[in-house]
């Protein structure tokens, strides 16, 4: 696990070095050192809690670039294993699979990933606002054919936006990746989004989405299964009530 400086209180800037196996971030008046154990790096350590970390008050003067003060270690950390959503998961009605989605990873094809935060179902026939309402298409065929699948399509003249193909094949079903939380790749992101005041923005509605991952048309029927960008489990359920509103 490494320390980032949204983890740590504002006002400090940091700068980073590599030091015997170690990352460490210098701080005005600390250094974030991350690791498997700072005790082997001849630092001389004293363990408390720390809003789930471990303290460590040690010499700094090992430490390039760092003041002789205190150091925060945060031990390594195994990251949860991811398990790919199978396709039965989007078998079934986009009004199910809608909030279920919540809290699942989106993975791009280089490391980029982001926790789904919103979606939207729609429902095909029974669905006025759903590009299948007036049937298959040429534009909207992939809404028509396996479920498990990524739909992409161009609106506004300008964005394009991904939907997770749900349902049986012919139903036209299917659910909109409206906003995630960006987790890795944010670099990327940032790269892509250039208009992003904010890491919070980047991912922050469904064309911004597909921008920070850039998924364009060439993405259009992508299997979220075994394709370049799927959909994930870390273990992290969804919501117990999650927010409903109105469609935008």
């Amino acid at each position: 696990m490494r320390a980032f400086c949204s983890d740590l209180p504002r006002g400090y800037t940091a700068r980073s070095n590599s030091w015997n196996g170690l990352d460490a971030r210098a701080f005005a008046d600390r250094v974030i050192v991350t690791g498997d154990n700072p005790v082997r790096y001849g630092l001389h350590a004293r363990y408390g809690s720390l809003h789930n970390r471990c303290r460590v008050v040690a010499r700094t003067d090992r430490v390039r670039g760092a003041r002789p003060r205190q150091i925060v270690f945060i031990p390594a950390m195994r990251t949860p294993a991811l398990r790919v959503l199978p396709r039965t998961f989007y078998r079934r009605d986009p009004r199910q699979v809608a909030p279920e989605l919540l809290n699942k990873i989106l993975l791009g094809p280089d490391g980029r990933s982001a926790r789904i935060v919103e979606t939207e179902a729609y429902c095909g026939p029974i669905d006025e606002a759903a590009h299948s309402f007036r049937g298959k298409t040429a534009r909207n065929a992939t809404m028509f054919g396996p479920p498990g699948h990524l739909y992409v399509y161009f609106t506004y003249g300008m964005h394009w936006c991904a939907n997770a193909v749900c349902g049986e094949e012919d139903d036209g079903v299917g659910v909109l990746l409206r906003a995630a939380q960006p987790l890795t790749g944010v670099e990327r992101m940032r790269a892509l989004r250039g208009l992003a005041r904010s890491d919070r923005e980047l991912c922050s509605g469904p064309a911004r989405l597909c921008q920070a991952f850039g998924i364009t048309r060439a993405d259009d029927g992508c299997d979220l299964v075994s394709g370049r960008y799927r959909i994930a489990s870390d273990g992290t359920p969804p919501p117990t009530v999650p927010v409903v509103g109105p469609r935008v």
